[in-house]
C-alpha cells in the first residue's frame, strides 16, 4: 500500500484529510466510501486530475471530460471493445501475434517482459484502431511516443526542453498530428474503400469533429496498451513466484490443447472455459493494484456516514488499499487463486482494480481475453524464473524494477514433457511427490536399496532426459543398463505414440538381454484418460515389455513397478542370461558393501537405468 498511507491509515484511520496536489484532499482507504465515489460519479462527484495528466491527455480525454460529452466519447469506445474482443479475426490475431512473440525469444536466455508487453499490447491494438501491422514502419515510432507519453504524467509540470513532462506533451502531439495524417489520408480514398477498423468506425459517425475523433482513437490505444501489458506483468510475476499455481495453469492449458487439433486456433468458447486462468488474472488484479487511485473533486458538500467532504475538495480513492485489507479479505498478502473459485463470486464485490461506475476502464474485458490467450502459449512454451529482487512498483502507475527481467527456457518437445519420470523416481527413492518439478537436463541419478528373494540388492537409477536435444547424451546410459522403465503419460496421446520411437531407440544401443517395464503414468487422472489399460496392455505384449499403470502422485504401483523390474533383472541373473563378470552387463556382483536391510554385506548393484520419457 505504500509507506505514506500505512502511516496515516494507522494513525487516523482509512479516511483522512491531507494535502495533496496542491489541494486540500480526502483520501479514502475505505471499501464502503470508494464504491459510494466511483458509483456518483456525475452527480456528486467528478473527475479532477493534475495539469501534467490534463496537458499530456488533452482536453477531449475521455478521462478527463464529462456530462453529455463523457458519455457519448465513452459508449463508443466501449461498443468497439465490446465487439472487437468476440470476433474470431481478433482472437486470432492475438494468437497470431502471441505466437510471433514466443518465436522471438527462442534465440534469448532472458527477457525483458514488461518491454515486451507493452510491444505486444500496443500492436494488437494498432491492428484493430488504426490497421497498423507490425512490420509497418509507423509501429515502433507510435510505441516508443506513448513510452514517453506515460512517463510523463507524474512529472513536474514544467515545460523546459529535455524533461519528462515537456518529452510527453511533444509525443502527444505527434500521435495526434500522426492520427490526424490517417485521417486525411482516408477522407481521400474511393467510397465503399474501408479497412474495417475502429478509425473507419468512427469516421462514419457524423457527430464527432476530427479532434475527437482523434482523442478518442488514443484513448482507445491508451487503454488497450497500458491495462493488457500491466496485466500480463501482473500475471507473469505472480506465477513466477507460486510454481503450484504455474502447474495448475498448466495443467488446465495442456488440456485444453489436447481438446483442439494441430494448428487449430483458440476461440471465444476456449476463452470461457479458462476457469483457473479466469482466477489467475483477478488475483494478480487484487494483489498487483494496477491502478492505485483515481482523482475525484466533490461538487458539493457530501457526508458519509461520520464523514463530510466539503464542496470543490479533491478525494482520491485508493483502489488498491480494500484489496489487501483483512477485513475483507482472508490472509490478503497471499497469492491464491482459489478464492475467487467461489461461484457466487462475492470476492468480486470487494475488488475494483479497473475503476468503477461510469469511469470503469473500457479496456478491461479486451486486457482479460489477451492475457488469457498470450498465456496459453506462454506456458506451453517456455518455463521462466524472475530476478531476486524483482517485484512491481507503483509510480502511482505500474513499473518493475527491472523491467521484469525473466530467464527464460524453451520447452523444446511439448508432446514428452513432464511424463512423470523424474516424480516417479522420487517417489520410490524419497517416498514424496513433489507436484511441480523442473525437466530433467541431460541424467540425473537416483539409488535405493531393496531386498527380494531375501538378498540386498542396490538398484542405481538413470533419470534421462526426454527432450529430443538430450537423445544423443542419454543414449550412451542404455549401453550400461540392466533394465529400463519406459514411461508415457495416460491422459496425452501423443506420449504414447512416441514410444515405439524410444522403444527402438533403447533396443538399438542396449543390451539386448535388457528387461523394458512399460509404465503408464497418472493413472489418478482416469478421469482425464487418453490411453485405455489395455491400449497399454497390448502394446507391452506385443513388444515383450512388462507393464504396469501407476501414480507417481499417489504412489499407487511405484514400487511394484522398480521391484517387479530388478526381480526380472535378478530371474535373468540367475539364469545366466547376464555375464555379470562383464561390465557392460550393468550388473555388479560383490562384497564388503554396505549392509543391505537383511543385515548380509554381499549384494547386487543393478543399473536400472534410462527411464525414458
Amino acid at each position: 500500500m505504500g509507506t505514506f498511507l500505512e502511516k496515516h491509515c494507522s494513525r487516523y484511520g482509512k479516511v483522512f484529510k491531507s494535502h495533496l496536489f496542491g489541494s486540500p484532499t480526502i483520501v479514502s482507504c475505505d471499501h464502503e466510501l470508494n464504491t459510494f465515489i466511483l458509483q456518483n460519479e456525475g452527480k456528486l462527484f467528478q473527475s479532477s486530475y493534475p495539469k501534467p495528466v490534463l496537458d499530456i491527455l488533452g482536453k477531449l480525454s475521455i478521462m478527463l471530460v464529462s456530462g453529455d460529452l463523457h458519455r457519448k466519447l465513452r459508449s463508443i469506445a466501449v461498443s468497439f471493445i465490446s465487439v472487437s474482443r468476440t470476433k474470431p479475426d481478433f482472437l486470432h490475431y492475438v494468437e497470431k501475434l502471441s505466437t510471433s512473440v514466443m518465436e522471438s525469444w527462442k534465440a534469448h536466455q532472458e527477457v525483458s517482459f514488461y518491454k515486451e508487453a507493452k510491444k505486444f499490447t500496443l500492436y494488437v491494438m494498432l491492428k484493430y484502431v488504426l490497421d497498423i501491422e507490425p512490420e509497418d514502419p509507423l509501429a515502433p515510432k507510435i510505441l516508443e511516443d506513448f513510452l514517453t507519453f506515460m512517463k510523463g504524467f507524474v512529472s513536474i509540470p514544467v515545460y523546459v526542453p529535455g524533461t519528462p513532462y515537456a518529452k510527453a506533451v511533444k509525443a502527444r502531439a505527434r500521435l495526434s498530428s500522426t492520427l490526424k495524417e490517417i485521417i486525411k489520408e482516408r477522407e481521400k480514398r474511393e467510397v465503399g474503400h474501408v479497412k474495417g477498423d475502429f478509425l473507419d468506425e468512427i469516421m462514419q459517425k457524423g457527430n464527432l469533429s476530427d479532434e475527437e475523433r482523434v482523442s478518442v482513437a488514443l484513448d482507445i490505444l491508451l487503454a488497450g496498451y497500458e491495462t493488457t501489458s500491466g496485466l500480463l506483468g501482473l500475471v507473469v510475476y505472480f506465477i513466477a513466484q507460486s510454481p503450484s499455481v504455474l502447474q495448475q495453469l498448466k495443467e488446465e492449458h495442456q488440456a485444453l490443447r489436447r481438446r483442439k487439433k494441430d494448428g487449430e486456433p483458440l476461440s471465444l468458447e476456449d476463452y470461457k472455459e479458462m476457469e483457473f486462468t479466469s482466477n489467475v488474472i483477478s488475483e494478480s488484479l487484487r494483489c498487483g493494484n494496477l491502478v492505485k487511485f483515481v482523482h475525484r473533486k466533490a461538487l458539493q458538500d457530501v457526508e458519509f456516514k461520520e464523514f463530510l467532504i466539503p464542496a470543490g475538495w479533491k478525494v482520491l480513492p485508493i483502489l488498491s488499499s480494500p484489496h489487501l485489507d483483512p477485513s475483507l479479505h482472508n490472509n490478503p498478502s497471499q497469492f491464491d487463486p482459489s478464492r475467487w473459485a467461489d461461484s457466487d463470486q462475492a470476492i468480486s464485490k470487494k475488488v475494483s482494480p479497473f475503476g468503477g461506475g461510469l469511469r470503469l476502464c473500457p479496456g478491461t474485458d479486451l486486457a482479460k481475453v489477451e492475457t488469457a490467450l498470450f498465456l496459453h502459449h506462454l506456458v506451453l512454451n517456455y518455463r521462466w524464473k524472475t530476478k531476486v529482487d524483482e517485484s512491481p512498483i507503483s509510480c502511482p502507475y505500474l513499473d518493475f524494477n527491472r523491467d521484469l527481467l525473466l530467464k527464460i527456457e524453451p520447452i523444446e518437445n511439448r508432446s514428452v514433457e513432464s511424463v512423470g519420470k523424474s516424480c516417479l523416481l522420487l517417489q520410490f527413492t524419497d517416498k514424496r511427490f513433489q507436484p511441480v518439478h523442473d525437466l530433467t537436463i541431460g541424467v540425473e541419478f537416483g539409488a535405493r536399496m531393496v531386498t527380494i528373494d531375501g538378498r540386498p540388492i542396490k538398484l542405481q537409477i538413470w533419470d534421462t532426459a526426454g527432450q529430443e536435444s538430450f537423445r544423443s547424451i542419454t543414449r550412451s546410459y542404455y549401453r550400461g543398463a540392466a533394465g529400463a522403465l519406459l514411461v508415457y503419460d495416460i491422459t496425452r496421446r501423443e506420449t504414447f505414440n512416441h514410444l515405439a520411437s524410444w522403444l527402438e531407440d533403447a533396443r538399438q544401443h542396449a543390451n539386448p538381454n535388457m528387461t523394458i517395464m512399460l509404465i503408464g503414468n497418472k493413472c489418478d487422472l482416469a478421469h482425464r484418460r487418453a490411453i485405455s489399460k489395455e491400449e497399454g496392455e497390448q502394446f507391452a505384449k506385443e513388444n515383450g515389455l512388462l507393464f504396469l499403470e501407476a501414480s507417481a502422485r499417489t504412489a499407487q504401483n511405484v514400487e511394484e513397478a522398480f521391484i517387479r523390474t530388478a526381480a526380472k533383472i535378478l530371474q535373468k541373473i540367475q539364469e545366466g542370461v547376464f555375464d555379470v563378470s562383464n561390465e557392460s552387463s550393468g550388473i555388479k556382483v560383490g562384497y564388503g558393501r554396505p549392509q543391505g536391510p537383511s543385515g548380509s554385506r554381499d549384494g547386487t548393484v543393478a543399473q536400472s537405468g534410462a527411464c525414458c520419457g
